[in-house]
């Protein structure tokens, strides 16, 4: 800036002021900088939520999001076709089914929230809105905490096991099916190697006559020493036949309302779209029976599955258990559980019904079965000391009766 000397004999001069403002350039840098991280910051923010809407959009199962007291705050769309969206739904059809399924949920997540757990899980049944079906899921629920460590919201995914509990149920049906060919087969060997066993029998003692009534040194003898060898042979392979078939019975000890339960609940849902309603009235406190349980399952599958074909338009079946009584006169007088498996289906005619427990005999419709399931399930019964009888009448059902020997009350 200019400079005045009020001395006549000076020059006017300039006066210069230098200042360090390396600080303030810096700051403003840092300034900018916090600025554009704070818009870049801004920007993902606004992207989280959609990110979220399109997690939750490609995830198959049903996803709810509820807040700390229990609310649904987010949920994506295959958890909105089972749960309320709005609570302007009203209370008629769909939406009474859907706000009963909340209820449920909600039930679910209060009682597990006892258990002071971050994440938690369960079976849960809910109703299909759009079919009324029943609809198994398995809940897994886990907690979200803020800062402070408190829940601020519960993330619930629900796993449909419908679709599992068809495919076992079909797997089951195959296994079945296998196991009565292989037990057929089996059971084929070996009456057909009992059946060739005794002319076997009479052929070895013919030839041992012979060939102890002929001389060492006759041209024949050679040749009958030969046959009498191949037919020891033969009789080796068939008593090694007879043999395998016939392993001794496994001692296991079974709960059988527990089988049963089990059997019932692999075919409920299939029964239950053919209009066939399954009742159980099982005795309490049973002792267990003498069979393993996965042959008991397939007796029971197999009773089942034929009380199904046998009531096309649907119908019910009872399954009752209990201990043997003094006036049970039916089976041979001793300690077993009684099983009744009745149906109210087409029952069986006089002609057929002396023939059930044979082998390749059935009497289903257009030639769908082996005629070997109530053959095998006989079997297995008579192999553990066990027994099946039948009573029925035409156009009133048929009542399958079993007799389970019972282990030790130990």
């Amino acid at each position: 800036m200019p400079a005045r000397n009020e001395s006549p004999d000076r020059r006017p001069g300039l006066v210069a002021a230098l200042k360090d403002v390396t600080h303030l350039q810096r700051a403003a840098e840092t300034l900018q900088g916090t600025l554009d991280q704070l818009r870049t910051a801004e920007d993902h923010s606004n992207l989280e939520p959609d990110r979220l809407d399109l997690v939750l959009k490609n995830v198959a199962d049903p996803v709810v999001v509820t807040d700390a007291a229990g609310e649904i705050i987010l949920q994506n769309q295959e958890a909105e076709r089972l749960l309320p969206v709005t609570r302007d739904e009203g209370v008629a059809g769909k939406a009474a089914i859907r706000l009963a399924n909340e209820a449920k949920l909600s039930a679910f997540l209060l009682q597990l929230r006892l258990e002071h757990t971050p994440v938690r899980s369960g079976e849960l049944q809910l109703v299909d809105p759009d079919s009324g079906e029943s609809l198994a899921v398995y809940v897994t629920a886990t907690e979200v905490q803020d800062e402070l460590g408190q829940t601020s919201a519960v993330v619930s995914v629900l796993h449909d096991l419908t679709k599992i509990r068809e495919l076992e149920r079909k797997t089951v049906e195959q296994q079945l099916s296998e196991s009565e060919k292989m037990a057929a087969v089996g059971r084929l060997a070996a009456t057909v190697a009992h059946e060739i066993n005794n002319p076997l029998e009479a052929i070895k003692n013919a030839l041992y006559l012979v060939v102890s009534g002929t001389p060492k040194d006759d041209p024949n003898y050679r040749f009958l020493e030969i046959a009498n060898k191949e037919t020891e042979r033969v009789s080796v392979i068939i008593q090694q036949m007879l043999g395998l078939y016939r392993p001794g019975p496994v001692q296991e000890s079974t709960d059988i309302n527990a089988v049963i339960q089990g059997a019932v609940g692999l075919l409920e849902r299939q029964m239950r779209q053919r209009q066939v309603t399954l009742r159980t009235d099982l005795g309490s406190e049973l002792p267990p029976v003498l069979i393993p349980a996965d042959q008991l399952r397939q007796v029971f599958l197999n009773l089942l599955l034929n009380a199904q074909e046998a009531m096309p338009r649907g119908g019910t079946v009872t399954i009752t258990t209990r201990l043997s009584r003094e006036t049970d006169t039916e089976f041979v007088a001793s300690r077993y559980v009684v099983v009744q498996v009745r149906d109210t289906g087409t029952g069986i005619t006089k002609e057929h019904l002396p023939h059930v427990f044979e082998p390749f005999y059935s009497t289903k419709r257009d030639s769908k079965g082996t005629g070997l399931g109530l053959w095998v399930s006989q079997g297995i019964l008579q192999n553990h000391r066990g027994s099946m009888r039948v009573s029925s009448r035409t156009g009133r059902g048929t009542t399958f009766t079993i007799a389970l020997p019972v282990g030790s009350s130990e």
